[in-house]
């Protein structure tokens, strides 16, 4: 197992990839990995697991490698899938589907899972990305008096755009009511807490796709904007 990641491997596989456009803003976080990986701080333990979750870092093909956003959440052969931002430190970025991840990670027998980046020193005066508030404009009446809270380490213009073809935003456009910056968060842990908060005011909406098939949309709440606020504001203090 490698004491240390050295950055921009050589991956053995370029087809999907693009260069990342903000990279500026993940730089910073793989070198705090490796930092914390040679220190010790850190451990890289072999990858077994199911399912990648937002904010986790890998070692892929000797790349180290960040799920950065996690969208378009659906079901695929009757198992959980997702359309992720996938960024890797030599500058580039993949839309691979989180199946096609798990089983690229599992054909590495040197894959590495390091873990989320939780809040703490990590993130120490970074941008981290940030939460949004959004109102449907669905025209369901189910969608009606209802706010969708969820956070995104990337940007909430870039997250809601096409909103009408993705089951979490209830295939229907959607209107940016607030958002707040996160700086020394992990969105994921971030989430995790205000999701908590609103734990109360939560709804699971199913929906129907153009294809016919059936989604669970969460991250929905049916609570006044002000309690959104104030659960916000009191789990990121």
């Amino acid at each position: 197992m490698r004491d240390e990641l050295k950055p921009a491997a050589r991956p053995d596989y370029v087809a999907d990839r693009q260069p990342c456009p903000d990279f500026e803003r993940f730089e910073p976080l793989f070198n705090k990995i490796r930092e914390g990986v040679k220190s010790g701080l850190r451990k890289p333990r072999p990858f077994r697991q199911e399912r990648v979750d937002l904010g986790e870092f890998f070692v892929l093909k000797g790349q180290l490698v960040h799920v950065a956003d996690v969208r378009e959440e659906h079901l695929r052969n009757d198992k959980p899938d997702a359309r992720l931002r996938v960024i890797f430190d030599n500058g580039t970025e993949s839309n691979l589907l989180m199946s096609s991840l798990v089983r690229r990670l599992y054909e590495d027998k040197d894959a590495l899972r390091i873990g989320t980046v939780e809040i703490g020193p990590l993130f120490e005066g970074a941008r981290t990305g940030a939460v949004y508030v959004l109102r449907s404009l669905s025209e369901k009446p189910e969608a009606l008096g209802l706010l969708k809270v969820g956070t995104t380490s990337g940007y909430v213009e870039d997250r809601v755009a096409r909103a009408e073809t993705q089951s979490t935003f209830l295939f229907a456009p959607v209107e940016i009511v607030e958002t707040y910056e996160l700086t020394g968060f992990s969105a994921k842990e971030a989430e995790r807490r205000i999701h908590r908060a609103l734990s109360a005011f939560h709804v699971t909406i199913r929906v129907t796709g153009p294809d016919g098939r059936t989604f669970r949309a969460t991250e929905w709440f049916k609570a006044p904007s002000d309690v959104v606020e104030a659960a916000i504001l009191k789990a990121l203090d």
